[in-house]
């Protein structure tokens, strides 16, 4: 078959301005290599962003398991460094607070996904 070439993300940040950027993610869990190789001073240029995460999607087993859930961990701290969020969805923050590593990620106890908007500080 015939395969795609992407851009990678940063690529299209360095080209933009300071600000007036609107960033929409929703690529069923490639989100956290995208955005974890983009440097802190390009996600400055991005004014709002609305993304889907997958945290679940795709983890293995046994230690690297939780090796990957820390990566994208470190990935949603960043965010938080340069963004507020202002919206998600599932809203409920019982489901998504005081987890233990032990119930991240069991069907039933998680979101599949969750919708997160931000804004830029």
């Amino acid at each position: 078959g015939q395969g795609r070439q992407f851009e990678p993300l940063v690529s299209h940040l360095e080209a933009r301005g300071p600000t007036g950027t609107l960033m929409k993610i929703d690529v069923e869990g490639a989100e956290w290599a995208a955005l974890g190789a983009v440097p802190d001073e390009q996600l400055q240029k991005v004014d709002l962003l609305d993304l889907q995460i997958y945290l679940c999607s795709g983890l293995p087993g046994g230690k690297e398991r939780l090796e990957i859930l820390q990566k994208r961990a470190e990935v949603l701290e960043k965010l938080a460094r340069i963004f507020h969020v202002v919206a998600r969805a599932p809203a409920d923050d019982g489901q998504l607070r005081g987890r233990t590593d032990a119930d991240i990620c069991v069907r039933g106890r998680y979101p599949e996904t969750i919708s997160m908007s931000y804004v830029n500080r």
